[in-house]
């Protein structure tokens, strides 16, 4: 989907010491030989982000919804806005080119 919005680094990447910080407390925890803290904690973890996407993703699928209606009613009702959307085609008519001057010298 095309946005104005740079894309995103990973989580890992932006938060680069709550990262080492979790990796060590895991490292530390499974030293110690807690293995069900270490599972059930990441477990945890990938539930939570597994959910979070799929909030976006629905609410990512509802503005596409919605913006394809609104298109779709442009269009019912003779708009040429509903058929290109939000990117018209560009101009091919003869004022759209920019010409030099009859009287202007050459420049070579």
């Amino acid at each position: 989907m095309l946005n104005s919005r740079s894309p995103r680094r990973h989580w890992c990447r932006r938060h680069p010491v709550l990262t080492a910080t979790a990796a060590a407390v895991a490292l530390w925890w499974l030293w110690l030989g807690w293995y069900p803290a270490v599972i059930i904690v990441t477990a945890a973890a990938v539930a939570l982000t597994i959910r979070r996407r799929r909030r976006a993703a629905v609410i990512r699928d509802a503005g596409l919804r919605a913006r394809a209606d609104y298109e779709h009613q442009l269009t019912l009702a003779g708009d040429p806005h509903g058929i290109y959307g939000r990117f018209p085609p560009a101009a091919w008519s003869v004022g759209a080119y920019v010409t030099q001057a009859p009287s202007a010298r050459p420049r070579w």
